[in-house]
């Protein structure tokens, strides 16, 4: 639609006076840069889950967890909503044809030193157990940073042919990826 259109949209949320407001026309290139991610590499540590739904319940202890006033030594809380083309599943979309969860929950932060590395693996590990009753155990690959049991990722069936393949194909385990299909 037009800017106007746009603006008249997007007027009950700017009445709220956001911190950042990120919603212009823009080149395509922009939209890699409307996250706010470094330019450069920094190291991150950080936890992930797929969420299901979102009740009030779950929205309080996200908040509790990492929301104002929280002491937590993470940078970052996200809560990213799925659906659409994730959760649709098409021929040719591979191994992983869909995501099934309404949201994905990840929080990180950078691990200056030894005691805030660890301070931050106890708040996103806190703040992924407070929203794992909102999910069905499953991760997302993409975001999964430390090491995952890859069956997490995978419905059952897709995981048990994964398998299969792997035997097939690679009985010595040759190949390597960031999560094995043991």
């Amino acid at each position: 639609g037009s800017k106007d259109e746009g603006d008249w949209l997007l007027g009950p949320l700017r009445d709220l006076k956001p911190e950042i407001d990120t919603f212009a026309p823009m080149e395509p290139i922009g939209l890699s840069y409307l996250h706010g991610d470094p330019e450069t590499p920094v190291p991150v540590l950080s936890d992930q889950a797929v969420i299901d739904d979102l009740p009030q319940p779950a929205i309080d202890a996200f908040v509790e967890k990492a929301g104002p006033g929280a002491q937590t030594a993470l940078l970052m809380a996200e809560l990213r909503q799925m659906g659409g083309a994730f959760g649709r599943s098409d021929a040719g979309h591979g191994a992983l044809d869909l995501i099934d969860g309404g949201f994905v929950a990840f929080a990180g932060g950078m691990p200056v030193d030894a005691a805030v590395a660890a301070a931050i693996e106890r708040d996103s590990r806190e703040l992924m157990q407070a929203m794992g009753e909102y999910g069905h155990g499953r991760s997302y690959s993409n975001f999964a940073e430390r090491a995952v049991d890859a069956r997490e990722f995978y419905p059952e069936e897709t995981y048990r042919q994964l398998r299969a393949i792997r035997e097939r194909v690679d009985p010595d385990g040759l190949l390597r990826a960031n999560h094995e299909i043991a």
